[in-house]
């Protein structure tokens, strides 16, 4: 824990404990003991502690990505905030769901993340990403580019016979 001031103020045989400069990782349990000629008794309690509400900021931005044609597009991304976050993502203004044909939504491990089957979506794009809690909004985005497979052609030419 922390190093913490501890005030304890007496209100009409009341005692209040007031507990100033905490941080995030003092969370946990408290214990009180009461000690008096007639005896002692020991109340515990849970301390939670909340961080200050403070609109989204991404700390990480998907990163524009070049794929062939057929091949998955992945996009990651995470905003801090307090109250967590919620992220929308889209496809060249278009916003995506759940139930968005060729693309999947997931959260690992705190990070949003978009996965786009580039057999549904075949053409290069813009994808945006917004996070959003009760203080405000960001927005950040990235390029998806595909490109057509390409082939190569063997030949081998052998006693007069072209192999392709």
């Amino acid at each position: 824990m922390s190093p913490i001031n501890v005030v304890i103020r007496d209100f009409d045989g009341s005692v209040k404990l007031e507990l100033r400069g905490i941080k995030l990782e003092d969370a946990g349990e408290i214990r009180c003991q009461a000690t008096n000629s007639e005896g002692s008794a020991i109340s515990t309690a849970k301390l939670g502690v909340n961080r200050k509400p403070f609109p989204p900021s991404f700390d990480q931005q998907p990163k524009s990505v070049t794929v062939e044609k057929g091949s998955e597009a992945r996009f990651e991304a995470h905003a801090d905030g307090s109250p967590t976050p919620t992220y929308q993502w889209s496809i060249d203004g278009r916003k995506i769901r759940e139930s968005t044909e060729g693309c999947r939504l997931e959260m690992v491990d705190g990070v949003s993340v978009l996965i786009i089957d580039t057999n549904v979506h075949s053409l290069s794009s813009t994808i945006s990403v917004v996070a959003e809690n009760s203080l405000g909004v960001d927005e950040t985005g990235a390029r998806l580019t595909v490109e057509e497979k390409k082939h190569a052609i063997l030949w081998i030419e052998e006693e007069g016979i072209l192999w392709i």
